[in-house]
């Protein structure tokens, strides 16, 4: 089992104000910064199916990889090292896409706030290697069929990723 990071915690501006780890942050409603990134190739994203084992969204598709910003980490830093983590991916150019501030919903009463900052990657032919301990299984998917998905089934999508969606959906669409 992975010890428990300390995580970095953020105000209503993003700036630093401490650490806690994983569990402190969910139970007292701190504001968490995450790293979202998303791996595209022929206009197709890399989306994973978070593990059934996850606390948050357990078995909801997701983006290609995304995590917790850890104490003494950039938000690009976290993204380099999620992406080497669940995927086996590294080495490749991250393009920031910007950075949101949302609430996702509630955890046993407490509203989950995070600024996530979003990274896409022009993927080339480095294999994956998906981590089981947090993935379940992971496929290409044609922006079209993401749209159905959303529109069908949102509840099988991880609010962070409908989040992200939301906001950078056509500049996902102008970079594939």
């Amino acid at each position: 089992m992975k010890k428990q990071e300390e995580v970095v915690v953020v105000d209503k501006h993003d700036r630093i104000i401490g650490t806690a780890n994983r569990s402190e942050v969910f139970k007292k409603n701190f504001i968490r910064r995450i790293s979202r990134m998303i791996l595209i190739k022929d206009g197709k994203i890399f989306m994973q199916k978070r593990s059934d084992t996850k606390t948050l969204f357990p078995g909801c598709w997701d983006q290609s990889a995304g995590g917790h910003v850890d104490k003494g980490e950039t938000y690009l830093q976290c993204a380099k090292r999620e992406l080497s983590e669940e995927l086996g991916v590294s080495g490749v150019k991250l393009h920031k896409l910007g950075k949101i501030y949302f609430e996702e919903g509630t955890l046993n009463e407490v509203t989950l706030a995070q600024f996530a900052t979003v990274y896409i990657i022009k993927y080339e032919d480095q294999p994956i290697i998906i981590d089981t301990d947090e993935i379940s299984e992971g496929k290409w998917m044609s922006l079209d069929e993401i749209e159905v998905m959303i529109k069908a089934e949102p509840e099988k999508l991880s609010i962070g990723f409908l989040n992200v969606w939301k906001q950078f959906k056509q500049l996902i669409v102008n970079f594939s």
